[in-house]
């Protein structure tokens, strides 16, 4: 491998340095009232149009000609999605909805969709950021668990041809030379199914030596009763790495969602870019009632798997709470669907005066208590 292995410090958690870099992946939920072409089309034009403004920062973009266009055909934004039934009527408040859901409140599934970042930086007119260039890593390692009919083996060797293929096609598409393990010997005496569940960096980095590849990339992907597959990601490098979770309708989804991930992660890590891991100030979030260290260390998770996030910070500890900021500036509609899934934090009143203290818990955009 082409960077050093790193000293894993078993323990070591430095709250204040706490930062998971994300994919700016475009994710969003909306509340329709049947699976029909005609909702599915509306619920991809009320997301692609939040995805405009997020990305934009003004509903002014939406007047551009370039982007009224994109609207006419939402559908084709959309790089994968999934469907579930709405789980009480409250949860409609959370997140966006059709307008026949606006207009008749009969709401039944949520919609889950997540957009192409590279045909909404087009649809804006912002195509001179390239995805696929040098920035992104020339190859990658994929150490990857399939779980499937209720087994779990590693991909690789003569495995399931297929789905390699299906892989090294996608990562291709986006610049990426894919590199699977052979699963000889001695791949399969350094590395073993339960290491790459566990996310065993050390064990991980020293099986993937051997290949000398820029990056290395791990990931547990599961079919779910043959109908959605999930998916978790680690990728090492060395300027960092990050996590990332993602569900689709089928493998062609994940992967690339995936490779969208990777390749977004290799440009934001990139030196000659630093400014889309620097922006002015994030989203700000006050938690109260956090008082040990796996409690930052479960909200810090969170926060870093949220959709579009970069980092995910601790700037203050104290007064029995913790102060979080999320970079890039998220909205507080996608920030607030995003928590609203983790049952042990709840939405509490405004606390702290931002006049008084500007990196104080007043400075918060939304205010939690965790009741774990």
């Amino acid at each position: 491998m082409k960077f050093p292995i790193p000293r894993l410090l078993a323990g070591l958690i430095l709250l204040s340095a706490f930062s998971l870099v994300q994919a700016q992946e475009l994710s969003y939920e909306v509340a329709v009232s049947e699976q029909s072409r005609a909702q599915f089309d509306a619920a991809a034009r009320t997301a692609l149009s939040s995805a405009i403004v997020d990305k934009a920062g003004t509903r002014a973009a939406l007047e551009r000609p370039s982007v009224r266009e994109a609207l006419q055909r939402p559908a084709d934004f959309v790089e994968s999605y999934a469907y579930r039934e709405l789980s009480s009527a409250a949860a409609v408040l959370r997140m966006l909805t059709t307008a026949e859901v606006r207009d008749t409140g009969n709401a039944r599934y949520v919609l889950s969709l997540s957009l192409s970042p590279v045909a909404v930086d087009a649809a804006l007119g912002e195509t001179d950021r390239p995805v696929a260039s040098a920035a992104v890593e020339s190859s990658t390692l994929f150490w990857i668990v399939v779980e499937e009919a209720g087994q779990a083996r590693l991909l690789g060797g003569d495995d399931d041809l297929q789905k390699q293929d299906q892989l090294k096609a996608v990562a291709a598409g986006r610049g990426v030379t894919a590199v699977l393990p052979v699963l000889d010997l001695q791949d399969r005496q350094a590395l073993s199914v339960a290491d790459v569940r566990g996310g065993f960096a050390d064990k991980i980095l020293a099986a993937s030596a051997r290949y000398g590849t820029d990056s290395v990339v791990t990931g547990v992907i599961s079919s779910r009763s043959g109908q959605l597959w999930t998916s978790n990601w680690r990728r090492y490098s060395e300027q960092g790495g990050g996590r990332f979770s993602h569900t689709a309708a089928d493998l062609g989804g994940v992967f690339n969602q995936a490779l969208s991930w990777i390749s977004q992660t290799a440009l934001a890590s990139d030196a000659s870019r630093p400014a889309l891991m620097q922006s002015s100030v994030g989203s700000r979030i006050w938690v109260a009632n956090v008082r040990s260290v796996d409690v930052y260390v479960r909200i810090s998770d969170l926060l870093g798997g949220i959709p579009g996030a970069q980092s995910a910070q601790i700037i203050l500890l104290g007064n029995g709470g913790a102060l979080f900021e999320i970079k890039p500036r998220l909205s507080e509609t996608q920030l607030a669907s995003a928590l609203a899934r983790a049952p042990w934090l709840r939405q509490s009143l405004p606390v702290g005066d931002p006049a008084l203290n500007s990196d104080g818990p007043g400075s918060a955009d939304l205010f939690y208590e965790y009741g774990g």
